[in-house]
């Protein structure tokens, strides 16, 4: 057997595992949450069972109003990507083409990056403190804007660098032609940033669709999300393991199917079209 050959081999076995030891959480989460609840303590822990049942899922939705939680969080997550990925979209060009006196530019892009530094928990009491008094507490569109604040900064600076890698020169030739920056903007740069928009825009859904503590401390009952539906089966002396793991896996579905939609366009050359 050529060294060639064995080399190959041990790279394989090595990705196989790898992917073993990452596939297995997910794994265990979905059987989790069909097993009844002698499976789920069994010692040793098995494995595989046939003694599968629907007995979670079902009393997710008759007895702990999954489907309500669920209509939350489609509103409230796309809500506030949305409103973040239009302003994020326009501040991250203006800072990735046009031209600021002195460091101004880089002082702008810094203080975006601190926002992003910021711990959400030290942010927590002000904000339902303004959002009481601006009566959003308890709204979808008051968590949808607290959700945005805290992508902003994340979407502009993954946006800005996205802009930047547009060649300049494909621009510069649209304004010879007589283009405006706004006709650039929504016909040139955006079409050639397909795959970072796309990019950006499964990960800051990602994030708004899995938030928990605004979630938690800005919705009192009628817009509660998931996350919460999650955690409300975390108790002090027990763990509902049947209902957190099944109302875990219906949360990581629809991200997950979006992703699959959309991968073409994270795979897919960022410059190819201006390239060609």
């Amino acid at each position: 057997m050529s060294k060639r050959r064995i080399i190959l081999i041990v790279l394989t076995i090595v990705a196989c595992v790898v992917v073993i030891a990452y596939l297995f959480p997910v794994y265990w989460l979905v059987s989790m949450s069909f097993r009844i609840q002698k499976d789920m303590f069994a010692w040793p822990p098995k494995l595989f069972t046939l003694h599968l049942t629907l007995r979670n899922y079902k009393g997710l939705v008759e007895g702990h109003g999954l489907l309500w939680y669920l209509r939350n969080s489609a509103i409230i997550a796309p809500l506030s990507v949305a409103l973040s990925m239009v302003i994020g979209s326009v501040a991250a060009y203006g800072l990735a083409r046009f031209r600021y006196p002195g460091k101004v530019g880089s002082q702008i892009a810094s203080w975006i990056l601190s926002l992003r530094m910021l711990p959400p928990v030290a942010a927590v009491l002000p904000l339902f403190l303004i959002f009481s008094r601006l009566r959003l507490v308890d709204k979808f569109y008051g968590i949808s804007l607290a959700y945005t604040f805290f992508n902003l900064p994340f979407i502009i600076w993954l946006l800005k660098i996205y802009f930047e890698d547009v060649p300049e020169e494909v621009e510069q030739a649209a304004l010879v032609d007589g283009a405006n920056r706004i006709q650039i903007f929504f016909r040139i740069t955006l079409p050639l940033s397909t795959p970072g928009i796309a990019t950006t825009f499964i990960l800051a859904l990602a994030a708004s669709w899995n938030e928990f503590l605004m979630a938690s401390q800005l919705a009192t009952f009628n817009t509660r999300t998931l996350p919460v539906l999650i955690a409300s089966f975390i108790w002090d002396r027990n763990l509902q393991w049947g209902y957190a793991t099944a109302s875990a896996v219906i949360s990581a579905l629809p991200i997950l199917i979006i992703g699959l939609f959309i991968q073409r366009y994270i795979v897919k050359g960022l410059s190819f079209g201006a390239v060609k």
